[in-house]
C-alpha cells in the first residue's frame, strides 16, 4: 500500500482506519454499520416474548451475500417453528430476484425492499432480529441438519 499500488484505501471501522492511515494518508472511513443507540436497545421497553418469530436481513440481496442459503436455512428452521424471513434491501441482479421469488419457500419471506434508516429502525424494533453476515448462515444451516 505504501509503494503506490493504491491511490487510496477505504475502510469500514475505526480500528482498520487507524491501521491503514499509518501506511497511506489517502485513507477514508465509511461507517456502514448501525449505531447501537439507533437499534432500540432498550431492555425496559422491549417485550421480547411478544415479538414475531422472524429473522431480518438488511443489505444487498445477492447470491454472494447468501440469499439462497438464507432461504434454505428458513426452510429448515420452519421444521421447529413458524419462522419468517424479513428481507430489507435491493436485489442488484434482476435474475436473482426473479429466481428467489419463484422458490417454493418464498411464501415465508416478507420482502420490504430498500428502506430508509428510520424505517430500518422500526423493523428492528418490531421483529425478533438477527442480522446475518458472511458465512454465519452456512454455520447455522449445518447446526440445523
Amino acid at each position: 500500500l505504501s509503494n503506490g499500488i493504491f491511490d487510496a484505501v477505504i475502510t469500514v471501522t475505526p480500528k482498520i482506519y487507524d491501521r491503514f492511515k499509518q501506511i497511506n494518508q489517502q485513507t477514508v472511513q465509511i461507517r456502514n454499520f448501525p449505531f447501537i443507540r439507533e437499534l432500540g436497545v432498550n431492555t425496559s421497553g422491549n417485550n421480547w416474548g411478544a415479538r414475531s418469530n422472524s429473522v431480518t436481513y438488511i443489505g444487498s440481496i445477492t447470491h454472494d451475500r447468501g440469499i439462497y442459503t438464507m432461504i434454505k436455512a428458513l426452510k429448515l428452521a420452519q421444521r421447529s417453528a413458524p419462522v419468517r424471513l424479513v428481507l430489507c434491501g435491493k436485489f442488484p441482479v434482476k435474475s436473482v430476484e426473479e429466481n428467489v421469488k419463484s422458490l417454493p419457500d418464498y411464501n415465508a419471506v416478507d420482502y420490504r425492499g430498500f428502506l430508509t434508516r428510520e424505517d430500518i429502525i422500526k423493523v428492528l424494533d418490531t421483529d425478533t432480529t438477527f442480522i446475518p453476515f458472511g458465512d454465519l448462515f452456512r454455520i447455522i444451516l449445518e447446526a440445523l441438519k
